[in-house]
């Protein structure tokens, strides 16, 4: 929640924040003003991208290579710590007006859920000067796993396990799909029985990939062979 996140950015100051909008307790507008608020208190109101790290020689160096961060070889972060995080806003908003909103509130930059994982890394390079140094291997496996998911995507058997759960539950499920709100999808998955685990593991991946129309697709078509 946002109180939380207020709790730990205090704690160790980080270098960047992917801030969500909507979470419990206190929403992230209110939690990013107030760090922005006590960040102008400490004077730590800084001078836009990139304001943690020192210059050490061509600011154009933004090179990525890869998915293991590694700091630019011209690049190294402040020892005195004193200067503002960054805070990039999720939001499953597109509207030009929730942009305006979360811009207001003090945000650095944002996000539009769901989102490919590509595009944060390059929000990350973009704003903390980083640069990635890819693994062959590594994306490899990676994409196999990709596959395997995929294979569980398509198992017919998730209708009869959905099926199996209460309307309710399943009213509650395609509103937050819905509505994007992938922390509240998880908290329903936690409800499901061991005996549906196929359906939970599918709608957690789902839920942490931004998948919400595969989760909504699914639903409808429950719905309509009941």
């Amino acid at each position: 929640n946002g109180q939380e996140a207020i709790e730990i950015w205090s704690s160790y100051s980080p270098h960047l924040i992917f801030m969500d909008m909507r979470m419990p307790v206190m929403d992230g507008y209110k939690a990013t003003k107030r760090i922005k608020e006590q960040e102008k208190e400490m004077g730590r109101e800084g001078d836009g991208e990139m304001g943690r790290w020192e210059d050490k020689g061509d600011k154009g160096d933004k090179e990525r290579q890869g998915s293991n961060s590694q700091f630019p070889n011209n690049k190294q972060p402040t020892t005195n710590n004193q200067q503002p995080t960054t805070i990039i806003a999720l939001t499953a908003s597109v509207f030009e007006e929730e942009q305006t909103a979360v811009l207001s509130a003090g945000c650095d930059d944002f996000l539009s859920k769901p989102f490919r994982e590509q595009v944060l890394w390059e929000k990350i390079a973009q704003h903390l000067g980083v640069r990635y140094l890819y693994q062959n291997s590594v994306v490899k496996k990676k994409d196999e796993k990709s596959q395997e998911g995929l294979e569980t995507i398509t198992d017919p058997s998730l209708d009869f396990h959905l099926s199996s759960m209460p309307r309710e539950w399943l009213e509650s499920l395609n509103k937050a799909a819905i509505k994007c709100l992938d922390h509240e999808i998880i908290q329903l998955v936690d409800q499901i029985p061991e005996v549906h685990s196929p359906l939970a593991n599918t709608l957690s991946n789902w839920a942490n990939n931004f998948l919400f129309e595969e989760v909504i697709e699914l639903i409808q078509r429950v719905q309509v062979t009941a």
